[in-house]
């Protein structure tokens, strides 16, 4: 049961990692080709960004 939680966790890290890729590539391709009407930048305002001001906010890196 440890070893399929792990590849579970493993599977989902993975999965992450592509999402990201995937935004990172459309981003940098947008950029290269066309970047007076890149979008606008603005950070999420989810739960992991405040967790991290919490965190700052505390002394913590």
């Amino acid at each position: 049961m440890i070893l399929r939680g792990a590849a579970a966790q493993r599977r989902a890290e993975v999965e992450t990692a592509r999402a990201l890729n995937h935004q990172l590539a459309g981003l940098v391709a947008f950029a290269f080709h066309d970047p007076q009407h890149l979008p606008e930048f603005r950070p999420d305002d989810t739960a992991a960004t405040a967790a991290a001001r919490a965190g700052r906010a505390r002394g913590r890196s």
